[in-house]
């Protein structure tokens, strides 16, 4: 699994349709992830995630994202994903942590709600 050179980016792709996708964009040092249903090495150093929607194969691996990144010392990544998921996704969290039975959890990040006609400005890239 690595990053392949296309124009000014590296670009590491990965799908398996209805399973898992996942989209890792390189430059300048800076990692920029599209959709989390897999998490393999160059996601887990993603600090931003843009998830396009709820189905599993795009948001499934996010709990593993943020472990993976704990575990490695990163910081909580920063997930932007339609607004009607962030209080779901939130939830999701918290069962993870009561089922590992913690009282702090791996399982951080913060939540940017997106709704249609939202832009953001990428700026490092």
């Amino acid at each position: 699994m690595s990053f392949q050179k296309v124009g000014p980016f590296e670009i590491f792709g990965w799908s398996v349709a209805g399973n898992e996708t996942c989209v890792a964009v390189r430059k300048n040092g800076k990692v920029f992830g599209f959709d989390i249903g897999f998490s393999p090495r160059p996601l887990v150093l993603a600090d931003y995630i843009f998830i396009s929607h709820g189905h599993a194969d795009h948001i499934g691996a996010i709990t593993q994202h943020m472990k993976k990144r704990a575990l490695n010392g990163l910081r909580g990544a920063t997930y932007f994903m339609p607004k009607h998921l962030v209080p779901h996704v939130k939830a999701v969290c918290d069962s993870f942590t009561a089922m590992a039975e913690k009282h702090d959890s791996d399982f951080v990040g913060t939540f940017i709600p997106v709704e249609p006609g939202n832009r953001f400005e990428v700026c490092c890239l």
